[in-house]
C-alpha cells in the first residue's frame, strides 16, 4: 500500500532499500511497519560507541551488540532486534558478503 512520506512521524518504524550513489544514500522502496522490531544491513562504521566496547555504528546507528564477538571496522552485518532509546540491541548479529 503507497503513503506519503510526510505521512511518517518520529518513533515509526521504517524499513528502507537503498544503495549508496557517490556519497549519498538514494532509497528505492520504503515500507512502513509497525513495532520496535528493526533491522539494519551495512558496514561497521564505528566500533566502542562512546568509549562503550558493546556499541558499534552502521549508518551512524548505534547498535547493541550485547556478548557478540566484537566484528572488525568495515565488516558488512545484517543486524536485527529491538529498537529503544535511540540504541538497536542486537538479537540476531550475521556477516553478509560482500557481492
Amino acid at each position: 500500500r503507497y503513503f506519503a512520506l510526510s505521512l511518517i512521524q518520529p518513533d515509526d518504524y521504517i524499513e528502507v532499500d537503498l544503495y549508496v550513489d557517490g556519497q549519498s544514500l538514494v532509497a528505492t522502496k520504503v515500507t512502513r511497519e509497525s513495532g520496535t522490531r528493526a533491522e539494519v544491513e551495512g558496514f561497521v562504521q564505528a566500533l566502542n560507541v562512546g568509549g562503550d566496547p558493546r556499541l558499534i555504528s552502521i549508518l551512524n546507528i548505534k547498535i547493541d551488540i550485547g556478548t557478540a564477538a566484537p566484528p572488525n571496522l568495515w565488516d558488512r552485518l545484517e543486524v536485527e532486534g529491538t529498537y529503544a532509546d535511540g540504541i538497536l540491541k542486537a538479537t540476531s548479529i550475521e556477516a553478509e558478503d560482500d557481492d
